[in-house]
Order: structure tokens, then C-alpha cells, then sequence
């Protein structure tokens, strides 16, 4: 399921399942995954034990970008430690506007880099502004449809925060950069 957070303007998964009846189970490892083969654990779901009656439970992954497809399963362990795999499940969040999903690594001390969603082919200005509010940087970058990742020169940077405008014609989208030692 796709869900849309009423306070954070960004879309993420959920994920809903249903237990019919339990027998020592401690609880649920959310697992997650981008090539459906290494699975990484992004959550604990604590389980009821033993139940004779059904139990609903939900995990929302707030943490996924546009354009990326993501395989889920869930990690079933027992009070003993025994575990079961569920059957892994997939999903992508198909990108239609400007976007700037991510800047990484973040803070840093090198060179960052920003991964942009372009729905359609254009040109983006980068800013970079100190705290005094004073652009200490500008570049223009041509980009293609679809997922881009950009190399923001930040390695020269002193150490401070930065907030980063990224802008596509008339669509402005604002990240901080904390530039360590």
C-alpha cells in the first residue's frame, strides 16, 4: 500500500499484515530490500505471544525515494528464536514532479552527493547559501528524465551548515548540508 502523510509532504510505504493466531511469537523484523536479494532490517514489530484471536499490524517506511523499486518481507521470530521468512513483496512510487530526494552522505567532509527526480529533461540551478544567508556557490547542471545523482562540491566548504536551493524553473526545493572538519 502507498500512503500520503498529511504533516510531511513526501509519500511512503505501508505496510499492513494480519496474524490469524500466534504461538510464541515474539515478534516481526521489518525487512527491506532494493535488488530483492540482501534484505537490510528497517523495524520491530513486537508480536502477542500466543493468541487465539487475530491481530492487525502496520509499519509505515517513511524513509524511500521516487522511482526506486523496494522489496519487503517479514523476518517471524519465535520466543525460542526460531524464524520464518514471509513472502517478499514489491513496490515503486512512480515520480511525476521535481524532486530532490536525497543529499548523502550528510553530515560530511567530502564532496556530497544529491539524488534528483527530473519529469522531464531540463536544466537546475544549485545554490549554496552559508547561515549569514550569503551564496558561497552556483552551478547549473543539465539533467535527464528520471533519476539523477549530482556531485555538490562541498569538500572545499568550511565547516558549518549550509542550506542547498536546488531550482527547476519555477519549482524551488530547500536541503541543509552539515560540512564537518
Amino acid at each position: 500500500l502507498i500512503g500520503f502523510d498529511r504533516f510531511i509532504p513526501r509519500w511512503y510505504f505501508i505496510l499492513d499484515w494480519k496474524t490469524a493466531s500466534e504461538l510464541n511469537n515474539s515478534g516481526f523484523f521489518v525487512q527491506r530490500s532494493t535488488n530483492g536479494i540482501t534484505f537490510e532490517t528497517i523495524g520491530w514489530i513486537d508480536g502477542n505471544g500466543n493468541s487465539n484471536s487475530m491481530h492487525a499490524y502496520s509499519f509505515h517506511d517513511r524513509n524511500v525515494e521516487q522511482n526506486i523499486t523496494y522489496y519487503y518481507r517479514l523476518k517471524q521470530v519465535d520466543f525460542n528464536q526460531n524464524a520464518s521468512f514471509s513472502a517478499t513483496l514489491s513496490g515503486i512510487l512512480k515520480g511525476e514532479n521535481f524532486e530532490v530526494n536525497s543529499i548523502t552522505p550528510n553530515p560530511t567532509n567530502v564532496n556530497a552527493e544529491a539524488s534528483i527526480f527530473m519529469p522531464e529533461n531540463g536544466s537546475v540551478e544549485i545554490n549554496i547559501f552559508n547561515i549569514l544567508g550569503q551564496n558561497v556557490q552556483t552551478s547549473h547542471v543539465d539533467l535527464s528524465k528520471g533519476l539523477n545523482k549530482v556531485t555538490i562540491e562541498s569538500a572545499s566548504l568550511a565547516p558549518a551548515t549550509y542550506l542547498i536551493k536546488f531550482q527547476m524553473n519555477d519549482k524551488t526545493i530547500t536541503k541543509k548540508l552539515l560540512k564537518n572538519l
